[in-house]
């Protein structure tokens, strides 16, 4: 699970207890395949699973279904790169898997409460308001 546990919070990380194997590695396929469209038949693939049977226990082991937890990884992920990177917010939705940009936007606002653009604007708010805090530019 490398770094997903680490995106999330605390509470989210008590909660992803993954103990199945094939559904932990199905974790590592869609965070380092967030920019491809992936279907739950696709994930299913993965592991050798019928597609019933793997969305059963991928929620089972998440508390999640495949779609939603790929929305949020992928959500997520923009953030990391909004946070870290000067990418335009229609680079980063492609980067995510997520090229329309009205449906970018409202996914993310799903999950932040604001748009991309705003919650750029509000983490550089942030270090310019501190004092001797420099943000660190990461390219991944």
């Amino acid at each position: 699970m490398s770094s997903l546990a680490a995106r999330f919070s605390e509470e989210d990380r008590a909660n992803l207890r993954i103990v199945d194997p094939r559904i932990a590695r199905v974790l590592g396929f869609l965070e380092a395949n967030l920019h491809r469209p992936l279907s739950a038949n696709d994930l299913a693939r993965e592991t050798g699973l019928s597609l019933s049977r793997f969305s059963h226990l991928f929620r089972l082991e998440t508390g999640s279904s495949p779609a939603r937890m790929l929305l949020r990884m992928r959500v997520t992920r923009a953030a990391e790169l909004l946070d870290a990177t000067g990418l335009p917010i229609k680079e980063i939705g492609a980067r995510v898997g997520m090229e329309n940009a009205g449906v970018f936007g409202r996914a993310f606002r799903s999950f932040y409460g604001m748009t991309p653009s705003e919650f750029r604007r509000d983490r550089q708010g942030r270090f310019q308001s501190q004092p001797g805090v420099k943000a660190e530019i990461v390219n991944k």
